[in-house]
C-alpha cells in the first residue's frame, strides 16, 4: 500500500509571478492543499509581497537552509534551480521530484534555437556548440555573460539523479532521454488546468473575422512569423496581439512595414483575456521555439476556439490536424495563412473543429491533476 504523502517542499528560483512556471506552481500548491497536503516553499529570490509567498505554510531561502533541511518532507519538488550546492543538499536529505517546464536545464540559451539563423536546435547538450550559444546569450541586463559549461553540465548531471521527473509532453520526454535521463524515471503529467472564465459576450457572426494571439511578445513566440503570414490572407480580417514583452517595439515596427497597421492591434498586458476569446474566430500559435506544451491552446479550445499552430515541440500533444484545428509544418507561412483563411471563410468547417476542440479540452480539464501527481510520486 502506498504511503500517504503529507508534506512537500516546492523549490524554485523566484516567488515573482514571471510566467508559466509560476502559474504552474500556484495551481500546483492550491490543488495539493485541497488534498490535505502541507506545502512549504523555498525560493532563491524571495519577496514577501509576491503572490506566491502567501500560498505556502512556510517559506525559506537557500541562504540559511538548516531549519528547512531538518523538516520531515516526504518529497521536494524542484521547479527551477540555479544553486547547484543547494541541489546537492536537497538530494542528500530528501526524495526529489523534478518538473521540467522548458529547455533551461539542457540548453544554455534556454530557447533551443540558434541565435543567428533562428532555426530550431535538435542536438543534445554538448560542450563546444553549447559553449558558443551560451556565450552569445544575454543576461537580464541585456549584456553578454561569461558562460561556464562546466557548471551547466554539473547541474544537468545532478538533475538526472532525481527520483522522479515529470514533463508536459512526449516531446519533452524525448528531449530528456536524448540528454541522458533514464526513460523509466520520466513521467508524462499534464499540467493542472484552470477553467478559463467564460466570455461575457460571444462572437458576432456578422463581424469581421478575428485572428487572436495570446502570449508573451518575444521572438520565440513567433509574432513576426504571424505578421508575415497575415500579408498572404485575401479575405477581410482583423488581428489582436494580446500580451506584452521585449519584442513589442520590433513587432509594431514590422506591422507598419508590412502595411498591417489598420488590421493588427497590440493590446499590451491585459488583466483578463476572456472577452478576446469570445470575439475570436481562430487562435494563432505561431511559435518559433519548440513549445514544451502550449497551454494557451488548451484554454482556447475549452472555449470552442479552434487553433492553427506550427508543429513545434509539444504542440501536437493537444493539436490534431484537421480534427480540433490545424497543425502546420514548422515555418510554412503560406500554409499557415491558408489555414487561418480557411477557418475564417468556412463557417461549417469552423464549427466542426470548434465542437471537437471543446470536447478534447473538456475531457482533459476533468482530470484530477493532484491525484495523478501523488500517484506518480508513490509509484515504485
Amino acid at each position: 500500500m502506498a504511503e500517504k504523502i503529507a508534506r512537500i517542499l516546492v523549490y524554485s528560483t523566484t516567488s515573482k509571478m514571471v510566467g508559466g512556471v509560476e502559474r504552474y506552481i500556484q495551481r500546483m500548491v492550491i490543488r495539493l492543499k485541497e488534498k490535505g497536503v502541507s506545502v512549504d516553499g523555498c525560493f532563491e529570490e524571495l519577496r514577501p509581497q509576491d503572490a506566491l509567498y502567501s500560498l505556502f505554510d512556510h517559506v525559506y531561502t537557500p541562504d540559511h537552509p538548516e531549519k528547512m533541511l531538518s523538516q520531515p518532507y516526504d518529497w521536494v519538488s524542484i521547479q527551477r534551480i540555479e544553486n547547484v550546492e543547494m541541489l546537492q543538499l536537497l538530494q542528500s536529505h530528501f526524495k526529489t521530484h523534478l518538473m521540467v517546464h522548458d529547455h533551461d536545464f539542457y540548453c544554455p540559451r534556454r530557447s533551443k534555437y540558434f541565435p543567428f539563423t533562428l532555426k530550431n536546435c535538435h542536438r543534445a547538450a554538448c560542450r563546444i556548440p553549447c559553449w558558443i550559444c551560451g556565450s552569445l546569450a544575454r543576461n537580464s541586463a541585456g549584456k553578454f555573460r561569461i558562460f561556464n559549461y562546466g557548471n551547466f553540465k554539473r547541474r544537468l548531471d545532478l538533475l538526472k539523479k532525481c527520483d522522479r521527473v515529470s514533463v508536459l509532453s512526449d516531446f519533452m520526454k524525448g528531449e530528456l532521454v536524448k540528454n541522458g535521463f533514464n526513460a523509466t524515471s520520466v513521467h508524462l503529467l499534464a499540467p493542472p488546468f484552470d477553467h478559463p472564465p467564460q466570455p461575457v459576450f460571444k462572437n458576432d457572426p456578422d463581424a469581421v473575422p478575428m485572428v487572436l494571439f495570446v502570449g508573451q511578445v518575444i521572438r520565440g513566440k513567433g509574432i513576426d512569423l504571424l505578421l508575415n503570414a497575415l500579408t498572404k490572407i485575401k479575405c477581410p480580417y482583423r488581428c489582436m496581439i494580446v500580451g506584452d514583452g521585449n519584442g513589442m517595439e520590433a513587432c509594431r515596427e514590422l506591422a507598419d512595414q508590412l502595411n498591417l497597421k489598420d488590421k493588427v492591434t497590440f493590446t499590451g498586458h491585459v488583466p483578463s483575456v476572456a472577452n478576446f476569446y469570445g470575439s475570436a474566430t481562430v487562435l494563432a500559435v505561431p511559435s518559433r521555439w519548440q513549445e514544451p506544451y502550449g497551454l494557451i491552446g488548451d484554454e482556447a479550445m475549452y472555449l470552442g476556439v479552434p487553433v492553427v499552430g506550427f508543429d513545434v515541440g509539444g504542440v501536437s500533444q493537444w493539436l490534431h490536424d484537421g480534427q480540433n484545428g490545424f497543425l502546420v509544418p514548422e515555418g510554412d507561412l503560406t500554409l499557415f495563412a491558408q489555414r487561418l483563411e480557411q477557418l475564417m471563410s468556412d463557417g461549417v468547417l469552423r464549427e466542426k473543429l470548434s465542437v471537437q476542440a471543446r470536447k478534447d479540452s473538456q475531457a482533459y480539464a476533468q482530470m484530477d491533476w493532484s491525484q495523478d501527481f501523488l500517484e506518480m510520486l508513490n509509484r515504485t
